[in-house]
Parts: structure tokens; sequence; C-alpha cells
């Protein structure tokens, strides 16, 4: 769901070469159509030399003048505001980002990185016999035909010239079918890989006990007292009422008198506005303390000297601890709210269908939307629906589905709305999110996956996937000389 989750695997990396085949968008400000259409280097030195292989498969310079296209296209977005000059060769402008390269180098490093992962996958399909079938032959072929009419659409006399001026190379048509059938034989394996992962409950559990430091956390509130926020005394400095009160702070026995006590602060230093209401007053000022609360903070994330006491083996919930800076006028204090833990929560299941606020004023369309999917409430009727209505890209196309959400996952407002404790199995609704839209929201029910365990299996599928990768990348070869042709 776009502004809700970010979850990148490695497959969804690879779709991208068939997603940028078949709905890239090129304009004349941005590429110089005259000059392609004017160059008469038909591509053959490229598509002659090979310019990365593995044993059993390679990828030429026209095909690497593709990928590079696509990887081009997916950092165009962004070269305004980095000051990168489109209409002038990238091998001419230095990239921030290297040491000492251009973006030529920037980004052909990043199509270099994505052919080395296809090519490793193909070596892997093939000793693992997977082939491309009859049927991702004609989604190839119906990506190819949706590039015939992208190209026919801009006005371009034919799909050669149209892919020209995609590249900023001489790319035609077979050099795209040959990347795709690369990326699509790739793609199916990774599947395949990613399917027959060991997930047990027993290889997790062995999982968490050897990294329990990326799994357990505490919840704990903090505060901190500033000599500079006090004005001196007759009789004592701004740094004595500080350590006044830091004193008083930490000698508290329980965390609702330490909560109290940063209650009491806030409401003494976050006064009412010129016109403000109580209510907007007091909205204010829970934030500030809710600011103060943190939840399942991971070792890492603290000071040392304070996750060594957090996390020690004598930490109780109620105890307070205070760092005090070398002048003593900074005191930052924690008290412990619950002791080191692992979220055993169960995640949930559910499905959505967005109206975007930037296509939609209100809650029309997104209420006639439910009712038609009330009359006929079955997973075939929803999906139908996500796939004609929804403005959420990363879902439309599986039927809304999100599998093992936990909390703080999903925008505010869907993410209250799912773990509402009152939330039972079946639930439908429209519920409005201020930064996305309007969601059709339908709970599935609790998942049998753990919080903690979605991490572990995230983790465990990118470490065996990695070292799959790894069997094959030593042995890939790039010809620079070749890569060095292809035009920037």
């Amino acid at each position: 769901m776009s502004n809700s989750r970010t979850k990148t695997t490695a497959n969804q990396k690879l779709k991208k070469i068939l997603i940028v085949a078949a709905v890239v968008v090129i304009t004349a400000a941005l590429i110089g159509l005259a000059v392609y259409n004017s160059c008469a280097n038909d591509g053959t030195a490229l598509r002659s030399q090979t310019a990365m292989q593995s044993e059993n498969f390679k990828i030429d310079g026209a095909m690497m003048s593709y990928l590079y296209s696509v990887n081009f296209q997916n950092f165009s977005g962004y070269f305004n505001s980095l000051g990168v000059d489109t209409s002038k060769s990238l091998k001419t402008q230095k990239c921030p980002l290297t040491t000492n390269g251009t973006w030529f180098d920037y980004i052909m490093q990043s199509a270099e990185s994505e052919a080395s992962e296809i090519l490793a996958l193909c070596e892997q399909a093939k000793k693992n016999g997977v082939e491309l079938d009859a049927d991702d032959l004609k989604t190839i072929d119906t990506y190819t035909e949706q590039l015939k009419e992208t190209a026919k659409g801009y006005g371009y006399s034919d799909v050669n010239t149209y892919l020209y001026a995609l590249a900023r190379n001489p790319v035609k048509l077979q050099d795209v079918v040959n990347c795709l059938k690369l990326s699509s034989l790739a793609t199916k394996y990774s599947q395949k890989f990613n399917d027959e992962i060991d997930l047990s409950e027993e290889r997790m559990e062995k999982y968490y006990e050897d990294n329990k430091e990326s799994f357990d956390g505490v919840d704990y509130y903090t505060w901190t007292v500033k000599a500079e926020d006090f004005e001196a005394q007759d009789d004592k400095t701004t740094a004595q009422l500080a350590q006044e009160l830091s004193d008083a702070m930490s000698k508290v026995e329980s965390v609702d008198a330490f909560v109290s006590m940063i209650r009491a602060q806030v409401e003494a230093d976050v006064v009412a506005e010129e016109g403000e209401t109580e209510e907007a007053l007091e909205a204010r000022r829970q934030a500030k303390v809710d600011e103060a609360f943190k939840e399942h903070a991971l070792k890492a994330s603290l000071p040392e000297v304070v996750a060594a006491w957090a996390f020690g083996d004598d930490a109780k919930a109620g105890e307070t601890f205070v760092e005090t800076n070398d002048e003593k006028d900074i005191f930052t204090l924690y008290m412990l709210a619950k002791e080191s833990y692992r979220q055993d929560e169960k995640t949930r299941n559910v499905r959505h269908i967005l109206f975007s606020n930037s296509k939609y004023e209100d809650d029309t369309k997104a209420q006639e939307v439910l009712g038609m999917f009330l009359a006929d409430k079955t997973e075939e009727k929803f999906t139908e629906l996500c796939a004609e209505y929804s403005d959420d890209t990363g879902s439309n196309t599986t039927g809304g589905l999100y599998e093992n959400v936990y909390p703080g996952q999903m925008v505010a407002e869907f993410n209250d709305w799912l773990f509402d404790p009152a939330r039972a199995e079946g639930d439908t609704d429209v519920v409005k999110a201020e930064s996305t839209g309007w969601h059709i929201i339908w709970y599935l029910g609790e998942s049998n996956i753990t919080r903690w365990q979605v991490s572990a299996q995230s983790a465990l599928r990118s470490a065996d996937y990695q070292d799959m990768i790894s069997q094959y990348s030593d042995a890939i070869k790039t010809n620079d000389s070749v890569v060095n042709l292809i035009a920037g």
C-alpha cells in the first residue's frame, strides 16, 4: 500500500524490468528525439559483444544498454534536485554518491548489480531444471505488444525508434525480449526458491536464540531535565534546581508516578494559545507525554550505559536510571516500563481498496463500492472490485491482500481500525486516512504468525537468498570495454 508499508523483495526488484518495458514514460524535454532519430548506429557492435556472462548465460552490449536505461529511468525523477543535466552525457558529470565517479558510473553500477543477480538466478534455474513455459512466453509477448502500443501512443514511427530514445542507445525490440526472457527465468526461479525456504518454528526459534539482541526490546519512558530551563534563585543555581528535580524523579517507585511527574512538567510548559480550545490544548499536552514513551526499544538503540542497565539480569519495571553530562547541568532520566521481551502478539490479515485523496474529494465512491461488496461478500467479489477501483499499486493485482500485518506498519488511521481491541473477523468499513485517502478495509482475522516471527522469516529469507546468489557471483564476468561503449 503506497505510503503505508515499505517492503522490497528480490522478486519485486527483478520484476521492474518487465514493468518498465510496459509503462515507462518519455518526454521530448527529457530525451532529445531528433538527436536519436538522426543517429545511424544500429547497435551491431554492441550486440556482437558480451558485456556480462556466467557459465551458461550472457548479456550482450545492447541488452546491457537496455538494463542501464531501466536504471536511468528509475533515477531520473531525482535528477533535477541533484543538479544532473540530462541534456548532457552523464559520463561528463561527477556523482557525489561515488568516489571520483560519474553519474554514468553510479547508474551502471546499479545495472551491473541487477544483471549479476539475474545471471546468478538463471544459473540456479538451469541447475534445478526450471525453464520458461508457454504461459511465461505469452506474458513476454503481451509486454512487447504493450511496448509497441506505448511507442505508437508517443508518436514514434516504430518501436525500435522509441527504444532508441528510451535507452539513449541503439536498442531494438529483440534486445528487450532477450532481457525479458532472462529476467522472467530469474524471477521464476526466485519465486520457487522463496517458496521452498525452511521457515519451520524450530528454525525460527534457533535464529531467535542466536540473534536475541535483534528481537528483544524494552519499554521505557525518558525525560530530560536541563538547567537552562530553570531560573536561578537566591540560594540555588539553575544546575542545582535541575539536580533536585532529577533526584525527585529518580526516586519514584512506579511507572505511573514517573509519568505523573512528566505530566506535571508538560502542563507547566505547554500553555493555551490564543483562541485554543481545551480539547486542542489537552491533545498537545498528551502528544508531549506520548513522545516520552518508547516501545520495544532494541539494545542497540540505547546509549551503552543505559542498555547495560535496561537489559541487565536484575532489570525490573519501575526502576529508574539517570544519565548526566560532564557539566552536570543536563539529566536524562529513564523509567523502565517493561523488561526485555520479544513481540509474541499475533499479526493480522486484511484486504483493502484505496481511493486516493489525489483523485477523490470525499468517500462517495468508496461507500458505493463498499455497497457492491456487501451485496456479494466474497473473496472473488472483493478481488474484482480491488482490480477495478484500488489506487494501491502494491496490492490491486492481489485482491488488496496484506498478510501478517503488525501494529505500526500501516498508516495511523488504518492501523487504529485494524488493531482496535473490539475488532472482529469479517468486519468491513470505510476508513479515512489523512495521508492516503479512503480505504475499504476487510478484516480477515489473526494470522498464526507472531510479530517476531515476521522479522525472523524476513531475515532468514534474505540470508538464504544472498547465500544462494553468492554461489555464482564470483564466477560472473564483466567486460568493461563493452560496458564503456554504452552511451551515457
